[in-house]
């Protein structure tokens, strides 16, 4: 699998799980702590991502390439994709067109989403040296906590317990949050 630059363009707008529900899961009253739980929920929710190779909450992405895969599909990481906003080629000059989606289907039915060449003899064609296409996308489960499966949560709950119950000791400790998510992971994409 050729592994193409990816650049997150459209950061998600929640964490999928908040401070309140996090404060109530460990049973605290005050918010002497809340900074400190923010960030450890930030930094749960990443290990989950990268444990799993998902995007969880929607965010958008750009996949850029040299030129079109010569199978005639590409494979877009960060799943559960969630749309193909659009295709961008890229002439000499940096000007961008947009590849009309006519000329592409998104097989969003695999685990792993595609972008797929209707005719495998119409591939775009950039001028541009180095990432003359680009393909823009949402990926993640949804907008909403909700919508991102329970067993991702409850490990990054247990993270987030297992994280703040050992703040300060400098102990690295294994809180048992990747057997919640190992149904989810995807080996070898990221």
């Amino acid at each position: 699998m050729t592994i193409y630059p990816l650049v997150m363009t459209t950061d998600p707008a929640i964490e999928p799980v908040d401070l309140n529900e996090m404060k109530a899961y460990l049973k605290i009253d005050d918010d002497t702590d809340d900074l400190v739980l923010q960030t450890m929920i930030t930094t749960a929710v990443s290990e989950c991502e990268n444990f799993t190779g998902r995007a969880l909450i929607n965010r958008g992405y750009s996949l850029f390439m040299d030129n079109f895969p010569k199978q005639g599909s590409v494979t877009l990481p960060k799943p559960p994709m969630a749309s193909v906003t659009q295709v961008l080629i890229y002439d000499a000059a940096d000007a961008s067109n947009v590849w009309h989606a006519d000329n592409y289907s998104v097989d969003g039915a695999s685990l792993l989403a595609r972008v797929v060449l209707k005719n495998q003899g119409q591939a775009p064609i950039s001028t541009r040296q180095v990432n003359g296409i680009e393909i823009q996308y949402i990926a993640g489960y949804g907008t909403a906590a909700g919508d991102v499966p329970s067993a991702l949560i409850s490990g990054i709950k247990r993270r987030v317990a297992d994280l703040y119950e050992h703040r300060g000791d400098g102990a690295i400790t294994k809180s048992g949050a990747e057997m919640f998510w190992q149904d989810y992971r995807i080996l070898g994409v990221s």
